[in-house]
């Protein structure tokens, strides 16, 4: 299932990451603004947070080499909080990279995502349609704060269900801003008036990112990722 683009968007225009400093240089040349959404949700096949964090620093170096005005990074909240965890830390050493690097930067740090396609909110509807009964992980003892993929791109102009980190990230309430909230659509609405489309079909994120067809590189043997 494809990721619908948000509306208001139209003039974005989008490119696959391939980690080759020619392939970015070409793509990044003569860009207003670079709005990097690269990360991974959990370490496969080769590719791992630090891995990641190597390639991000990647994107920042070609990015100042073309003179790319303006990055926009899309982080998560309460990064340098989370360090206990792979997935918090590399996102804060992201963020730590990009204040380094001497561009011009703002950082976004949404907590849940809540839209289409979303993969979270759409199979916990999935599991809710095709079984009597859901686990709720950890005894649900902890708080999250949501926000709609609208509100979200506004501000920034066999597969795993959860992982773990998601789970200890949930249970540190590492979900919950303690910033003001900048977005003004309601999740509730939201769900109310896409709830009848959302979790028709299972989204399975392993295919989605590193299946067939994926536009999602893979580290060979001995690649870096630098």
């Amino acid at each position: 299932m494809d990721r619908a683009r948000p509306p208001g968007t139209e003039h974005i225009t989008t490119a696959p990451f391939r980690f080759e400093e020619s392939h970015l240089r070409k793509e990044l040349a003569d860009a207003d603004a670079f709005i990097n959404t690269y990360w991974i949700r959990l370490p496969w096949k080769g590719q791992t947070f630090e891995t990641a964090v190597e390639r991000s620093k990647m994107l920042f170096q070609v990015a100042k080499e073309v003179n790319v005005p303006r990055v926009v990074h899309v982080s998560v909240s309460n990064a340098a909080d989370g360090r206990n965890l792979g997935y918090y830390r590399g996102k804060a050493d992201v963020e730590e990279a990009l204040r380094e690097s001497g561009l011009s930067y703002g950082i976004v740090r949404p907590t849940l995502i809540v839209g289409p396609s979303d993969v979270l909110t759409n199979n916990i509807a999935w599991f809710l349609r095709h079984f009597p009964f859901f686990p709720i992980p950890g005894g649900g003892d902890y708080r999250l704060q949501p926000v709609t993929l609208e509100d979200t791109a506004r501000i920034i102009l066999g597969d795993i269900t959860l992982t773990k980190e998601e789970l200890l990230g949930l249970e540190q309430e590492l979900l919950l801003s303690h910033e003001s909230p900048r977005g003004g659509e309601s999740v509730e609405e939201w769900l109310m008036a896409n709830g009848e489309s959302l979790g028709k079909d299972y989204i399975n994120d392993i295919h989605r990112h590193f299946g067939k067809g994926s536009s999602v590189p893979v580290l060979n043997p001995g690649d870096s990722g630098q």
